[in-house]
């Protein structure tokens, strides 16, 4: 018995499903519900609350990858007996720093408007505090379906203040820490988000358990709507009571990676005081991208083996070696094979060439005379077969196609030509290196899965 195969045995890997965390974690939403301690209703006084997450406040464990950033721009409104008439245009934004690394700023601006019978309207509009947000994810295999993470927060005051006391303030008027535990369970069909923590306010204010689950319903829905659906609670340490919400909403892919989503979010509250607010975003790269986080494909029982990988152009880096030592990981991870590495004489054997290997640059976002956001890219195209030597055919092939991209920082109000004279750093192009052989071990795997279901088949 090989050691990679003694490698994968002492240490399987578990089949996840959705249903039971699903059932467990909407019973817990349920049981909160009913508890003795009850939802109370939101002071009119209390600063209105940042709804930042990917959801509304659930988040996702992953964040907008390396390089690449994700901006949403929301509008919602809302009315009350107590608060009155509430329109609140938010905005978020999120910066890939790295792999499992991302930083975050949010903020609002809020327009009140309250009336009595008999008397004037009181109105008051101006922006609301902001947040800075990290979005920090366990390193671990993207496509295992579930993923651990951490988002700390800091509220920063710079609202607008109280200035009538039947208005409410647009600040909280202190520096206010959260920290959310992320846990995002993915399969083909939904990802499901549980998302505990604690929120910890300056001052005397008091201290609050958090904890919410959401989920996020992808295929099968026309024009390809993506459902989703969420229940977040709060727990007053000092007072020990709770407040709820819930939202539900719809979202619409757009063309280039943005964006249209449409809500409501309800606060439930004693009495019934609050109307659901509704809300809609117009965001890019907001929603998962599925490239990313792929579910392992599933094979039947077989042996397989898998020979040096070759390339048609220099390769002085070892990028078809380490391309292969991506793919060899892959398929310890699948229990149903039978891993021959070296084994190509008899059976199925993996063959993969690289046919090119192009390093370029590329502009990114850019804006003439303002902003310049330099790219370094690396192309690759290759071939993946499976061949069958003691029977001599070929199961199979597919033809492959990466590209990625790393960002070389930005540049405000840059000179001409100051894009094309970035050069990438060493560090930068291994990274290149490494990444686009991750993905190009992750493409032949499937492709070499769809071979062999194919050939099983006839």
């Amino acid at each position: 018995m090989s050691s990679m195969r003694r490698a994968r045995e002492a240490c399987p890997t578990r089949r996840t499903s959705l249903a039971g965390p699903t059932l467990l974690l909407f019973w817990l939403a349920g049981a909160l519900s009913l508890s003795p301690a009850a939802a109370t209703t939101t002071p009119a006084a209390e600063a209105p609350r940042l709804h930042d997450g990917d959801l509304l406040n659930t988040s996702d464990a992953w964040g907008p990858g390396p390089q690449r950033f994700s901006l949403r721009c929301g509008l919602a409104s809302s009315d009350s007996r107590s608060r009155g008439t509430w329109r609140t245009t938010s905005l978020r934004g999120e910066y890939g720093l790295w792999d499992n690394l991302a930083l975050g700023f949010s903020t609002a601006f809020y327009n009140q408007t309250k009336s009595y019978d008999g008397a004037p309207s009181l109105a008051k509009q101006g922006i609301g505090d902001s947040r800075i947000t990290l979005r920090w994810r366990l390193p671990r295999d993207p496509r295992q379906p579930l993923q651990f993470g951490l988002r700390p927060a800091l509220r920063i005051p710079t609202g607008y203040d109280q200035d009538a006391d039947s208005l409410a303030p647009f600040t909280s008027g202190t520096l206010d820490f959260e920290l959310l535990a992320t846990l995002t369970l993915h399969s083909r069909h939904a990802d499901l988000y549980l998302t505990p923590g604690v929120a910890l306010p300056g001052e005397e204010k008091h201290s609050e358990l958090l904890g919410g689950c959401g989920v996020r319903v992808r295929p099968g829905l026309p024009l390809g709507l993506q459902l989703a659906a969420e229940f977040f609670t709060r727990y007053d340490l000092p007072l020990r009571t709770y407040r709820h919400e819930a939202y539900a909403g719809l979202a619409a892919p757009l063309a280039f990676d943005c964006a249209l989503e449409v809500g409501l979010h309800q606060e439930l509250l004693d009495g019934g005081d609050r109307e659901p607010a509704l809300g809609v975003r117009l965001g890019y790269g907001v929603l998962p991208r599925e490239a990313d986080r792929r579910a392992a494909p599933r094979l039947a029982p077989t042996r397989l083996g898998c020979a040096p990988f070759t390339s048609r152009v220099p390769d002085p880096h070892g990028f078809a070696a380490e391309a292969r030592r991506q793919l060899l990981g892959l398929m310890i991870a699948a229990t149903a094979v039978d891993l021959q590495p070296e084994a190509c004489s008899a059976g199925p054997c993996v063959e993969l060439e690289v046919i090119s290997l192009t390093a370029g640059r590329a502009r990114g976002l850019s804006i003439p005379k303002l902003l310049a956001t330099p790219q370094a890219t690396l192309e690759a195209h290759a071939r993946v077969a499976v061949c069958d030597a003691g029977a001599g055919v070929c199961l199979g092939e597919r033809h492959l196609h990466v590209l990625v991209r790393r960002g070389l920082g930005a540049h405000i109000l840059p000179t001409e030509g100051d894009e094309d004279t970035r050069v990438p750093t060493a560090q930068i192009r291994s990274r290149l290196r490494r990444t686009a052989a991750e993905r190009l071990a992750a493409d032949a795997w499937d492709a070499v899965a769809e071979i062999l279901t194919e050939a099983r088949g006839k």
